[in-house]
């Protein structure tokens, strides 16, 4: 009684720049009791009676909100979302919207112990303003004079009409939101509970991922049967110490919405307040479904088994090319939004079925089965960082020298072509000096030919036997997409022979999969590839291949994130190129039209007798 007192009083506290809180709508439309009808069909009273005005829950004022599906009355001035290519109408009045979220995510226990935070963007060019929460105040007991406004640069223009309160720690998270997603108005962080278990109940990873549940449609560009995916970063003692991460987390997933900090709550951001506020209220099902499900013994990260058993291929792998946040956006706005269509809005061909079409595949790996920006962000910088102690622990092996001398003969070359390589470091035989000097050359080349992003097989090599070492004491985890695995063991279940192709060398290849985060995965791969057999690039390329399987191309599927891969596969007779869609991929383009584009590997998945 005492708690429930509190909060009617809390929120009924007036100043003068706060409003009383709306009554909710009443959907009964009734009148009252003087407008009854008398048992002769007569109003009581003679004058007419005017059913009240109904009221939203929120402060009136209109703003872009995106409706599920095609077809909508509100086509007109929705036309997408998350990015905002729409029209943009600010809530009436910011403060009072805030004010009423936040209390009402505290009811749901996202905003308790005055934790979470919430932020508006309103306005455009000079004149935009960011309305954010204060620090360390009970959220269900803000109003509007607790509301602090901001400038883009993140200066206070306006302080809250109440003293000594502190802007949200969360503040410079917020920009790192509006910078890099301009279309964003709204960005929520709660901290819920399913938020936080979802976070770690996935153990190391980095991201949450989950597929085939309805709510999904209420995430943008998503639809039930997409792969959901939500970046998860490490927590912090303090917010702003998240700045680095998160950023780096939205640069590489492009079309996220929402962002996971581990075991701490989740940020989620729209086009619209609105927008924000559904996207919220689903990831929070999803996350508790999720929870629960893994109690049960479900893995939500796969879709249901009798999806798997009877896929269809009518259609198979489609989003519906309706508007709406949804579905489409914008072409070349990241990797694709939706894959019915091509960029020229052409329809796509479908996607093979494996054993169904084709009982050979052969894969790219960065963009396909791994992460992009797993080599770049893992693997490439932990060979940088450990090169010279690798070096000095084992300069005397044979398999260091080896890879040495291929670095000696191709630097040497690069030395010809300075033209194309004017700062080319060449490696003198280490005969001529000390270990010491002999490494250092070394280190300056290997950072050299890495800055200068050099495919070639001594530097591989080297690369090569520093992963090994980092695997085997547990400081690399080889990132695979959950549907990968799933797929590697449908198609070994029947009859389908998988082949990894990548311009990474066979060595490191195996090792990426011998130590992935499933385990060791090789048993599920019939043989590996890279650019001894050719440029991935060049149709000659896939022609060898073929001949080394004793196939024709034409009955190979190959599934890759490169254009010119699958330019240079389509010349070769390869009878199925596929484009692969995953978070982080370059944004497709005119070269990818004609080709089949899937998101996950397990559209490819279909029994030859279904």
């Amino acid at each position: 009684f005492f708690f429930a007192s509190f909060h009617n009083m809390a929120r009924g506290r007036q100043t003068k720049s706060s409003k009383a809180v709306p009554p909710p709508r009443s959907d009964s439309g009734s009148q009252g009791k003087d407008s009854e009808a008398t048992s002769n069909g007569c109003s009581q009273n003679s004058a007419p009676q005017v059913a009240p005005t109904r009221q939203r829950r929120y402060s009136a004022g209109g703003s872009l909100w995106t409706r599920i599906g095609s077809g909508s009355p509100h086509d007109a001035i929705s036309k997408s979302s998350c990015h905002g290519h729409g029209a943009k109408v600010d809530p009436a009045d910011p403060e009072e919207l805030i004010t009423q979220l936040c209390a009402a995510f505290y009811d749901k226990g996202w905003m308790s112990g005055t934790g979470g935070g919430l932020s508006l963007l309103c306005g455009d060019g000079p004149e935009t303003t960011v309305y954010t929460t204060p620090s360390g105040l009970q959220k269900e007991d803000m109003i509007s004079d607790d509301i602090f406004k901001l400038n883009m640069k993140q200066v206070v223009v306006t302080p809250p009409i109440t003293p000594s309160l502190k802007c949200s720690s969360c503040t410079p998270l917020w920009y790192v939101v509006y910078r890099l997603r301009p279309g964003a108005r709204c960005v929520i962080h709660t901290h819920s509970m399913f938020a936080s278990l979802a976070s770690v109940m996935v153990g190391e990873a980095t991201e949450f991922h989950i597929t085939h549940f309805e709510m999904m449609k209420g995430v943008g560009g998503h639809a039930n049967d997409c792969d959901l995916l939500v970046p998860i970063i490490e927590n912090r003692p303090s917010e702003d110490q998240l700045e680095e991460q998160m950023e780096a987390a939205l640069k590489a997933y492009p079309k996220c919405n929402g962002l996971l900090v581990r075991g701490h709550g989740l940020y989620v951001w729209g086009d619209s307040w609105q927008q924000a506020k559904t996207q919220c209220e689903c990831f929070d099902y999803l996350f508790e479904t999720a929870v629960r499900a893994k109690a049960l013994g479900v893995d939500v990260s796969q879709p249901p088994a009798s999806v798997l058993k009877k896929r269809k291929i009518d259609g198979m792998g489609r989003v519906d090319a309706s508007t709406g946040f949804n579905a489409a956006v914008s072409a070349g706005d990241g990797c694709c939004a939706h894959l019915a269509l091509d960029p020229k809005g052409q329809p796509r061909p479908r996607p093979p079925q494996l054993p169904a079409d084709a009982k050979i595949v052969v894969l790219d790996i960065e963009g396909a089965t791994t992460l992009i920006s797993f080599v770049h962000d893992e693997l490439f910088p932990f060979a940088r960082a450990h090169c010279k102690a690798y070096l000095e622990q084992h300069w005397d092996e044979d398999a260091l020298q080896s890879a040495l001398n291929k670095m000696r003969s191709e630097a040497a070359q690069d030395v010809t072509q300075l033209g194309t390589y004017p700062q080319a470091i060449t490696i003198p035989p280490f005969s001529k000096g000390t270990k010491e000097q002999g490494i250092n050359c070394v280190v300056k080349a290997v950072e050299w030919q890495m800055d200068m992003d050099r495919k070639i097989s001594g530097l591989k090599a080297l690369q090569g036997l520093i992963w090994k070492d980092g695997y085997a004491s547990g400081e690399l985890k080889g990132h695979i997409f959950n549907d990968v695995h799933t797929a590697l063991q449908w198609w070994n279940e029947n009859g389908v022979q998988v082949y990894i192709y990548s311009s990474g060398s066979v060595g490191a290849q195996k090792l990426l999969f011998g130590n992935s985060k499933f385990g060791d995965l090789l048993p599920l791969i019939a043989g590996h590839f890279d650019t001894a057999v050719g440029a991935k690039v060049e149709a000659a390329s896939y022609q060898a291949i073929a001949k080394q399987l004793n196939v024709p191309t034409s009955e190979i599927a190959f599934v890759s994130d490169a254009e010119k891969e699958l330019l240079a596969a389509r010349e070769a007779g390869v009878g199925w190129p596929v484009m692969c869609c995953r978070p982080g991929n370059n944004s497709l383009t005119a070269d990818s039209c004609g080709f089949a584009a899937i998101r996950s590997f397990l559209e490819l998945c279909r029994a030859a007798e279904d």
